[in-house]
């Protein structure tokens, strides 16, 4: 069955998945240059609308919540492309009749470039921006971290191996400097676990570029590392697959249980990846 299409101008919203319904995020930002940063956190405006999927997708999208002034021109800076963490908090309920407990989202929280969380809550229906963030977020490779539980897991430049690796945080999100970081050992040795960067001339000078990269949540605790090696002749997707185990007198992260594959793709692609 085909799902009813998310209709008006809604290029670079972010989606996600909660409650038994798929959201679609926009977060609009004005557009001028302020402070060293473009827009500023307490400008911007938010467009959520979401498609029950109880009902067999036979329902249309429904907006839920919106600030955007419509005859706004300013607001015309799309942030929701920017977003670089996502995280649900989850509440609990007990069932009079059983007793029994049932998790739900109660929190949505979503940090993006401009250096803030923004947090929606599922039962008030409203949304809160938060400056207060982790230093972690502020040197994100150019991918957005996901969480399991309460630890984050992102990808991080090494510069001294110039590989891309990732890195579990045990941190609260509006603190800037509550828990701490670690990487993720066991992928080093491993061949084609990695995204490896290399050396390319850019203008005059040469630099050192790493493949565009995602790491992605796949279910029952695993990770996958997605990448892509798109330099002539030959266009490649590497994915490795793994778990993360705490383990040693030293409570060291360790990837356990990896898999590693290599995909060759066909015809024109471009250079960015897109994947969920």
């Amino acid at each position: 069955m085909e799902a009813p299409r998310l209709h008006g101008d809604t290029n670079g919203y972010y989606f996600f998945h909660a409650n038994d319904k798929i959201y679609g995020l926009g977060i609009l930002g004005r557009s001028y240059f302020r402070g060293g940063s473009y827009g500023d956190p307490k400008d911007l405006s938010f467009d959520l609308r979401c498609l029950d999927c109880r009902h067999e997708l036979n329902q249309s999208w429904q907006s839920i919540y919106s600030n955007i002034p419509i005859d706004s021109i300013e607001l015309s800076n799309h942030c929701s492309n920017k977003v670089q963490a996502f995280k649900l908090e989850y509440a609990t309920t007990t069932d009079s009749a059983t007793g029994k407990t049932k998790p739900h989202p109660r929190r949505a929280l979503i940090f993006i470039r401009l250096g803030c969380w923004i947090s929606y809550d599922f039962e008030r229906n409203e949304f809160n921006v938060s400056k207060k963030v982790h230093k972690i977020f502020r040197q994100l490779y150019d991918c957005e971290a996901v969480s399991l539980g309460d630890v984050f897991y992102s990808l991080v430049k090494d510069e001294r191996r110039g590989v891309i690796v990732p890195l579990m945080a045990y941190i609260h999100p509006f603190s800037a400097d509550k828990g701490y970081e670690t990487p993720v050992l066991g992928l080093g040795n491993i061949d084609n676990a990695l995204p490896v960067g290399y050396r390319k001339r850019v203008y005059s000078d040469i630099e050192v570029v790493h493949p565009p990269s995602k790491l992605l949540l796949i279910g029952e605790g695993r990770l996958c590392i997605l990448w892509a090696e798109m330099r002539p002749p030959t266009k490649l997707i590497y994915c490795t697959v793994f778990n993360v185990c705490v383990e040693g007198d030293d409570e060291k992260p360790h990837a356990v249980n990896v898999s590693t594959r290599v995909y060759k793709v066909r015809g024109a692609h471009g250079h960015n990846l897109h994947a969920v």
